[in-house]
């Protein structure tokens, strides 16, 4: 940007965020050396919008995403003009398409067309505690106090993929529905007990406007761990997405599953959990950030459950994707979550609870439009009154992405 497009957009900055839009207006209209700057005409847009010049409006958002086709604001703005001048057959579902894909890439640029998109990884990485408590809603403290003390680390293979297929009915009321197929693959160099391997299968329907966004998917999930068939899961994990302003995106969701093992002597361990988060984004170019709050509670089927099986946890988590540049991506991840159980440690009468912490980076290089490289590390550290229970471990991967 040069000194003097800074200064002019400063100075129609300052005009708007005063309230004198036209004086805003004018003074981006005397800039037509710098027409090529996106965010003159964002400005443009919205002073004339204050002013409720519609068409003058929705003229300078046409020209936002002429400059920049993955500008949120604009094509937000616009979406809600085309709805309220009835032109309906221009609306865009990028926005609402980032929505329930939590800032996906949009598969959809318009009604009455069925998208499919694939994703799948390949990544070479190294753990250095294997042994430690899984921290999985998925596993549910599987280890429990059994849980071996001594360090097992490994270098190890990673693959995974993912199928979605988005079905909008040939309509142009909202609804669509939804499927998706994931695996998970884990192989470890010099630790084949730790092996891993899972697959999910979720569909589910929903309702989208440019007001909100209403999902509710039904899933099922199978995992084989421990040198064995381990469990199955059901879930029900209904979600919405609400738009607030030109940057924010507030969500929420519920959560029932249901955990089965196969194994008879494991049985003992079947849950249910319970859950409740909520949250939102704030964005801003091609960038966000997200903070999202976790209350779940698990309970026991069986009355003579495992030990650490039911218990209550809140999770705080913040994250952050910002690219440095095009061709760079980087994504900061912070957990913390405490977690209370029913049970008491040993043959004390204190109840066990832990404090848990994670921390995940990851960096990724854009090496073409459906590739990128990436290196990604996540350290992760449990403290609890419970003595097996406290672990520090690190994974490390480098890998690449492909998508379809």
């Amino acid at each position: 940007m040069s000194a003097c497009l800074s200064a002019n957009y400063t100075q129609a900055l300052d005009y708007y965020t005063a309230g004198k839009y036209k004086k805003a207006i004018a003074m981006i209209k005397a800039s037509k050396k710098q027409y090529s700057d996106p965010q003159l005409h964002l400005l443009w847009g919205k002073s004339a919008q204050k002013l409720g010049q519609i068409n003058a409006a929705m003229s300078a958002y046409e020209r936002v995403l002429l400059l920049d086709e993955n500008n949120i604001q604009a094509q937000t703005q616009l979406n809600r003009i085309y709805t309220q001048t009835h032109r309906d057959t221009l609306i865009k579902k990028k926005h609402q398409q980032t929505l329930y894909s939590r800032g996906g890439k949009p598969a959809l640029t318009e009604r009455g067309i069925t998208s499919f998109s694939a994703k799948a990884s390949l990544a070479f990485g190294y753990d250095n505690n294997l042994d430690a408590t899984p921290d999985s809603e998925t596993l549910q403290e599987y280890f429990g106090a059994t849980v071996k003390t001594n360090r097992v680390s490994s270098s190890f293979f990673r693959f995974t993929s993912s199928i979605h297929l988005i079905d909008d009915f040939n309509t142009k009321d909202g609804w669509y529905a939804k499927y998706l197929l994931r695996t998970y693959i884990q192989s470890h160099f010099h630790a084949s007990f730790y092996n891993l391997r899972a697959s999910s299968f979720e569909s589910g329907v929903g309702y989208a406007t440019q007001n909100y966004n209403i999902y509710m998917p039904l899933g099922y999930h199978r995992i084989h761990y421990l040198g064995k068939d381990l469990l199955s899961q059901y879930r029900f994990n209904p979600q919405i997405f609400v738009p607030i302003g030109d940057n924010i995106i507030f969500d929420m969701n519920l959560l029932y599953s249901k955990n089965n093992y196969f194994n008879q002597k494991d049985r003992i361990k079947n849950d249910t959990t319970y859950a409740v988060e909520a949250g939102g984004y704030y964005t801003f170019d091609k960038n966000h950030i997200s903070t999202h709050f976790k209350y779940e509670h698990h309970s026991a089927i069986n009355g003579f459950a495992s030990k650490y099986i039911g218990a209550d946890f809140w999770t705080f988590k913040l994250g952050t994707k910002y690219y440095f540049n095009p061709l760079f991506l980087g994504t900061l991840n912070y957990r913390f979550r405490y977690g209370r159980y029913d049970d008491t440690v040993g043959t004390t009468m204190t109840t066990r609870d832990d404090n848990f912490h994670q921390i995940g980076t990851k960096l990724s290089y854009l090496w073409s439009k459906k590739s990128q490289l990436y290196v990604e590390d996540t350290y992760s550290e449990n403290h609890s009154n419970f003595p097996v229970a406290v672990y520090k471990k690190n994974s490390l991967l480098f890998g690449i992405n492909f998508t379809y």
